[in-house]
Protein backbone atom coordinates (compact mmCIF):
# COMPACT_ATOMS: atom_id res chain seq x y z
CA UNK A 1 0.00 0.00 0.00
CA UNK A 2 2.74 2.38 0.93
CA UNK A 3 4.26 1.51 -2.49
CA UNK A 4 1.35 2.79 -4.57
CA UNK A 5 0.98 5.79 -2.21
CA UNK A 6 4.51 6.69 -3.12
CA UNK A 7 3.88 5.93 -6.72
CA UNK A 8 0.91 8.28 -6.72
CA UNK A 9 3.15 10.44 -5.06
CA UNK A 10 5.62 10.41 -7.74
CA UNK A 11 3.03 10.55 -10.57
CA UNK A 12 1.64 13.53 -9.07
CA UNK A 13 4.74 15.44 -9.03
CA UNK A 14 5.99 14.30 -12.04
CA UNK A 15 2.61 16.24 -13.69
CA UNK A 16 3.52 19.05 -11.62
CA UNK A 17 6.53 20.12 -13.68
CA UNK A 18 5.78 18.81 -16.75
CA UNK A 19 2.80 21.37 -16.34
CA UNK A 20 5.83 24.31 -15.13
CA UNK A 21 7.98 22.95 -17.62
CA UNK A 22 5.29 23.75 -20.17
CA UNK A 23 4.20 26.84 -18.66
CA UNK A 24 7.74 28.28 -18.85
CA UNK A 25 8.31 27.48 -22.53
CA UNK A 26 4.91 29.30 -23.49
CA UNK A 27 5.99 32.33 -21.40
CA UNK A 28 9.55 32.64 -23.27
CA UNK A 29 7.69 31.74 -26.21
CA UNK A 30 4.95 35.05 -25.53
CA UNK A 31 7.82 36.88 -24.24
CA UNK A 32 10.05 37.04 -27.70
CA UNK A 33 7.08 37.14 -29.89
CA UNK A 34 5.72 40.14 -27.69
CA UNK A 35 9.67 41.54 -27.65
CA UNK A 36 10.29 45.30 -29.03
CA UNK A 37 10.62 44.98 -32.79
CA UNK A 38 14.56 46.36 -31.82
CA UNK A 39 15.00 43.77 -29.62
CA UNK A 40 14.01 41.42 -31.61
CA UNK A 41 16.20 42.57 -35.05
CA UNK A 42 18.97 40.20 -33.93
CA UNK A 43 16.68 37.02 -34.85
CA UNK A 44 15.73 38.09 -38.42
CA UNK A 45 18.24 37.40 -41.67
CA UNK A 46 19.93 40.53 -42.81
CA UNK A 47 18.27 42.51 -45.06
CA UNK A 48 19.66 42.85 -48.90
CA UNK A 49 21.98 44.92 -49.93
CA UNK A 50 21.58 47.23 -52.65
CA UNK A 51 24.22 47.33 -54.54
CA UNK A 52 25.40 48.76 -58.05
CA UNK A 53 24.16 47.27 -61.47
CA UNK A 54 25.07 47.28 -65.11
CA UNK A 55 24.03 45.85 -68.19
CA UNK A 56 20.56 48.06 -68.16
CA UNK A 57 18.76 47.76 -71.68
CA UNK A 58 16.02 49.67 -73.73
CA UNK A 59 15.61 52.58 -71.15
CA UNK A 60 12.29 54.82 -71.29
CA UNK A 61 12.50 58.54 -69.76
CA UNK A 62 8.78 59.46 -68.47
CA UNK A 63 6.87 62.53 -69.80
CA UNK A 64 7.72 64.75 -67.30
CA UNK A 65 11.42 63.51 -67.13
CA UNK A 66 11.16 62.38 -63.53
CA UNK A 67 11.25 58.81 -63.74
CA UNK A 68 13.40 55.70 -65.57
CA UNK A 69 11.93 52.52 -66.84
CA UNK A 70 14.44 50.21 -67.81
CA UNK A 71 15.36 46.38 -68.28
CA UNK A 72 17.91 44.46 -66.51
CA UNK A 73 17.95 40.77 -65.66
CA UNK A 74 14.31 40.08 -67.46
CA UNK A 75 12.77 42.50 -65.93
CA UNK A 76 11.69 46.04 -65.72
CA UNK A 77 12.85 48.06 -63.29
CA UNK A 78 12.19 51.84 -62.42
CA UNK A 79 14.07 54.83 -60.44
CA UNK A 80 14.36 58.46 -60.84
CA UNK A 81 16.08 60.26 -63.42
CA UNK A 82 18.74 61.26 -60.77
CA UNK A 83 19.45 57.69 -60.24
CA UNK A 84 19.32 55.68 -56.82
CA UNK A 85 18.09 52.62 -55.91
CA UNK A 86 16.07 51.01 -58.46
CA UNK A 87 12.18 49.23 -57.59
CA UNK A 88 11.21 46.34 -59.40
CA UNK A 89 8.52 46.79 -61.77
CA UNK A 90 7.51 43.46 -63.16
CA UNK A 91 8.52 39.77 -61.31
CA UNK A 92 8.17 37.23 -64.08
CA UNK A 93 10.38 34.03 -65.45
CA UNK A 94 9.85 35.71 -68.85
CA UNK A 95 11.49 38.73 -70.50
CA UNK A 96 10.10 42.18 -70.29
CA UNK A 97 11.82 45.23 -72.50
CA UNK A 98 11.23 48.04 -74.29
CA UNK A 99 9.35 50.05 -72.03
CA UNK A 100 7.48 53.27 -73.27
CA UNK A 101 5.54 55.59 -70.68
CA UNK A 102 2.06 56.68 -71.53
CA UNK A 103 1.80 60.47 -72.23
CA UNK A 104 0.37 61.25 -69.18
CA UNK A 105 2.72 58.70 -67.28
CA UNK A 106 0.19 56.56 -65.43
CA UNK A 107 0.97 53.46 -67.89
CA UNK A 108 3.82 51.57 -69.31
CA UNK A 109 3.80 49.31 -72.68
CA UNK A 110 6.19 46.90 -73.06
CA UNK A 111 6.85 43.98 -74.84
CA UNK A 112 7.46 40.21 -73.21
CA UNK A 113 7.69 36.40 -74.38
CA UNK A 114 5.23 35.36 -71.58
CA UNK A 115 3.18 33.41 -73.88
CA UNK A 116 6.22 31.76 -76.05
CA UNK A 117 6.53 34.72 -78.98
CA UNK A 118 6.81 38.75 -78.16
CA UNK A 119 3.48 40.59 -77.32
CA UNK A 120 2.67 44.13 -76.25
CA UNK A 121 1.34 44.55 -73.10
CA UNK A 122 0.85 47.15 -70.38
CA UNK A 123 1.11 48.11 -66.78
CA UNK A 124 0.71 50.89 -64.32
CA UNK A 125 3.74 52.34 -63.97
CA UNK A 126 3.14 52.75 -60.13
CA UNK A 127 3.29 48.79 -60.36
CA UNK A 128 0.20 46.38 -60.12
CA UNK A 129 -1.01 43.54 -62.97
CA UNK A 130 0.73 43.65 -66.86
CA UNK A 131 -2.13 43.16 -69.17
CA UNK A 132 -1.75 41.35 -72.46
CA UNK A 133 -3.27 43.65 -75.43
CA UNK A 134 -1.32 41.33 -78.70
CA UNK A 135 -1.90 37.73 -79.19
CA UNK A 136 -0.29 37.29 -82.50
CA UNK A 137 1.89 34.44 -83.34
CA UNK A 138 5.01 36.55 -84.43
CA UNK A 139 6.82 38.75 -81.90
CA UNK A 140 5.72 42.58 -81.39
CA UNK A 141 7.25 45.44 -80.03
CA UNK A 142 5.90 48.55 -78.78
CA UNK A 143 7.63 52.08 -79.89
CA UNK A 144 5.77 54.95 -78.67
CA UNK A 145 2.06 56.20 -77.88
CA UNK A 146 -0.32 58.36 -79.29
CA UNK A 147 -0.12 61.64 -77.85
CA UNK A 148 -3.80 61.40 -76.79
CA UNK A 149 -3.08 58.33 -75.05
CA UNK A 150 -5.45 56.26 -77.07
CA UNK A 151 -3.08 53.91 -79.07
CA UNK A 152 0.09 52.13 -78.82
CA UNK A 153 2.12 52.07 -82.47
CA UNK A 154 4.48 48.82 -82.36
CA UNK A 155 6.14 47.06 -85.43
CA UNK A 156 5.42 43.41 -85.91
CA UNK A 157 5.51 40.98 -89.05
CA UNK A 158 1.62 40.12 -89.52
CA UNK A 159 1.52 37.85 -92.93
CA UNK A 160 4.02 40.13 -94.18
CA UNK A 161 7.95 39.88 -95.65
CA UNK A 162 9.52 42.51 -93.09
CA UNK A 163 8.49 44.44 -90.37
CA UNK A 164 5.90 46.62 -90.73
CA UNK A 165 4.47 49.50 -88.16
CA UNK A 166 0.64 48.98 -86.64
CA UNK A 167 -1.42 50.92 -84.08
CA UNK A 168 -3.51 48.85 -81.44
CA UNK A 169 -6.40 50.25 -79.48
CA UNK A 170 -5.54 50.51 -76.13
CA UNK A 171 -9.08 49.90 -74.80
CA UNK A 172 -11.22 48.28 -78.13
CA UNK A 173 -7.45 45.94 -79.22
CA UNK A 174 -8.78 47.16 -82.28
CA UNK A 175 -5.02 46.70 -84.81
CA UNK A 176 -4.78 48.54 -87.83
CA UNK A 177 -2.16 48.91 -90.35
CA UNK A 178 0.10 52.40 -90.93
CA UNK A 179 2.77 50.81 -93.28
CA UNK A 180 3.05 48.59 -95.83
CA UNK A 181 6.31 48.88 -97.45
CA UNK A 182 8.52 46.19 -99.38
CA UNK A 183 11.45 47.73 -97.17
CA UNK A 184 11.82 46.59 -93.45
CA UNK A 185 10.28 49.28 -90.82
CA UNK A 186 11.55 49.75 -87.33
CA UNK A 187 12.23 52.21 -84.30
CA UNK A 188 9.34 54.57 -84.32
CA UNK A 189 7.69 57.51 -83.08
CA UNK A 190 4.78 59.71 -83.22
CA UNK A 191 5.18 63.44 -83.97
CA UNK A 192 3.62 65.89 -80.54
CA UNK A 193 0.57 66.92 -82.80
CA UNK A 194 -0.30 62.94 -83.97
CA UNK A 195 -0.10 63.89 -87.44
CA UNK A 196 3.07 61.92 -88.55
CA UNK A 197 5.60 59.26 -87.71
CA UNK A 198 9.21 59.30 -88.11
CA UNK A 199 10.70 55.78 -88.65
CA UNK A 200 14.02 53.92 -89.30
CA UNK A 201 13.30 51.97 -92.86
CA UNK A 202 16.35 49.96 -94.22
CA UNK A 203 16.86 47.44 -97.55
CA UNK A 204 17.31 44.09 -95.40
CA UNK A 205 16.72 42.19 -92.54
CA UNK A 206 20.03 44.30 -91.89
CA UNK A 207 20.51 44.97 -88.06
CA UNK A 208 22.18 47.87 -86.22
CA UNK A 209 24.69 46.13 -84.31
CA UNK A 210 26.76 44.99 -87.74
CA UNK A 211 29.53 47.46 -86.71
CA UNK A 212 30.32 50.58 -89.01
CA UNK A 213 28.64 49.00 -91.63
CA UNK A 214 27.81 51.07 -94.73
CA UNK A 215 25.78 50.13 -97.69
CA UNK A 216 22.30 49.81 -99.78
CA UNK A 217 20.97 47.70 -96.58
CA UNK A 218 21.41 51.12 -94.20
CA UNK A 219 18.73 52.15 -92.11
CA UNK A 220 17.51 55.65 -92.68
CA UNK A 221 14.96 57.98 -91.48
CA UNK A 222 11.44 58.80 -93.28
CA UNK A 223 8.41 60.54 -91.83
CA UNK A 224 5.03 59.77 -92.75
CA UNK A 225 1.91 61.66 -92.78
CA UNK A 226 -1.04 59.72 -91.56
CA UNK A 227 -3.64 61.48 -93.42
CA UNK A 228 -2.05 61.86 -97.21
CA UNK A 229 0.09 58.90 -96.68
CA UNK A 230 3.64 60.86 -98.02
CA UNK A 231 6.63 60.02 -97.50
CA UNK A 232 9.43 62.26 -96.74
CA UNK A 233 13.37 60.88 -96.58
CA UNK A 234 14.79 62.99 -93.67
CA UNK A 235 18.59 61.42 -93.64
CA UNK A 236 20.65 60.12 -96.97
CA UNK A 237 23.54 58.91 -94.95
CA UNK A 238 24.93 55.52 -96.00
CA UNK A 239 25.59 54.89 -92.84
CA UNK A 240 23.21 53.57 -89.86
CA UNK A 241 21.01 56.61 -88.73
CA UNK A 242 18.74 55.06 -86.15
CA UNK A 243 15.93 55.49 -83.22
CA UNK A 244 14.28 59.00 -84.56
CA UNK A 245 12.67 60.78 -81.73
CA UNK A 246 10.85 64.50 -82.32
CA UNK A 247 11.39 67.28 -80.26
CA UNK A 248 9.33 68.79 -78.12
CA UNK A 249 7.80 71.11 -80.57
CA UNK A 250 7.98 68.51 -83.02
CA UNK A 251 10.28 70.99 -85.69
CA UNK A 252 13.42 68.71 -84.92
CA UNK A 253 14.07 64.88 -85.01
CA UNK A 254 17.05 63.57 -82.61
CA UNK A 255 18.23 60.43 -83.29
CA UNK A 256 21.64 58.03 -84.03
CA UNK A 257 23.95 57.92 -86.28
CA UNK A 258 27.96 57.75 -86.88
CA UNK A 259 27.97 60.59 -89.88
CA UNK A 260 29.82 63.11 -87.61
CA UNK A 261 31.91 61.08 -85.59
CA UNK A 262 33.19 58.00 -87.85
CA UNK A 263 32.61 54.97 -86.53
CA UNK A 264 31.53 55.92 -83.14
CA UNK A 265 27.26 56.41 -83.30
CA UNK A 266 26.41 59.70 -81.25
CA UNK A 267 23.04 61.37 -81.01
CA UNK A 268 22.97 64.16 -83.09
CA UNK A 269 19.82 66.38 -84.01
CA UNK A 270 18.60 67.79 -87.55
CA UNK A 271 15.18 69.63 -88.66
CA UNK A 272 12.33 67.57 -88.87
CA UNK A 273 12.47 67.57 -92.58
CA UNK A 274 15.87 66.92 -92.85
CA UNK A 275 19.05 68.96 -93.30
CA UNK A 276 22.64 68.07 -91.97
CA UNK A 277 22.75 66.91 -88.40
CA UNK A 278 24.57 68.62 -85.49
CA UNK A 279 25.98 66.93 -82.29
CA UNK A 280 24.29 66.09 -79.13
CA UNK A 281 27.15 63.78 -77.70
CA UNK A 282 30.52 63.70 -78.67
CA UNK A 283 31.71 60.39 -77.62
CA UNK A 284 35.00 59.13 -79.22
CA UNK A 285 34.97 55.28 -78.19
CA UNK A 286 31.93 53.48 -77.34
CA UNK A 287 28.46 54.06 -78.91
CA UNK A 288 24.81 55.51 -78.21
CA UNK A 289 22.03 52.73 -78.01
CA UNK A 290 18.45 52.96 -77.14
CA UNK A 291 17.93 56.21 -76.90
CA UNK A 292 14.47 57.87 -75.05
CA UNK A 293 13.41 61.64 -75.16
CA UNK A 294 10.51 62.56 -72.81
CA UNK A 295 7.42 64.17 -73.88
CA UNK A 296 9.05 68.30 -73.64
CA UNK A 297 12.04 67.01 -75.38
CA UNK A 298 14.51 68.82 -72.62
CA UNK A 299 16.31 65.31 -72.19
CA UNK A 300 17.18 61.62 -73.65
CA UNK A 301 18.28 58.99 -71.42
CA UNK A 302 20.45 56.45 -73.37
CA UNK A 303 22.24 53.61 -73.26
CA UNK A 304 26.42 53.97 -73.11
CA UNK A 305 28.62 50.76 -72.42
CA UNK A 306 26.38 48.94 -70.50
CA UNK A 307 25.23 52.34 -68.44
CA UNK A 308 22.53 54.30 -68.40
CA UNK A 309 23.04 58.42 -68.81
CA UNK A 310 21.13 61.57 -69.46
CA UNK A 311 22.19 64.38 -71.36
CA UNK A 312 20.15 67.80 -71.80
CA UNK A 313 18.84 68.58 -76.03
CA UNK A 314 19.94 71.96 -75.32
CA UNK A 315 23.32 71.70 -74.13
CA UNK A 316 25.38 70.58 -71.38
CA UNK A 317 27.81 67.55 -70.76
CA UNK A 318 25.65 63.91 -70.37
CA UNK A 319 25.33 62.49 -66.95
CA UNK A 320 26.47 58.75 -66.33
CA UNK A 321 23.51 57.77 -63.34
CA UNK A 322 25.10 55.74 -60.86
CA UNK A 323 21.82 52.69 -60.34
CA UNK A 324 21.63 50.36 -57.32
CA UNK A 325 19.37 47.51 -56.88
CA UNK A 326 18.40 44.93 -54.14
CA UNK A 327 20.42 42.02 -54.53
Amino acid sequence: MRGIILADFQGVAMNILRTAFAAAVTFLAFSTLSAPYAGAQGNLLPLPEAKPIRGMNTPAISPDGKTICFSWQGDLWIMPSTGGTASRLTVHEAHDVNPHFSPDGKWIAFASNREGNYDVYVIPATGGTARQLTYHSINEYPQDWSPDGSKILFYSQRGTEGWQLYTIDVNTQVVKTVTSDNMQIRYASFAPDGKSIAYDRCGTISTWWRPLYKGSANYDIYTKNLSSGKLTRITDYEGQDLWPMYSGDGSKIFYVSDRLTPGIPNIVSSSANGGRPSLITKYTSDGVRWPSICRDGNSIVYVLNGDLYIVKTNGGQPIKLAITALS
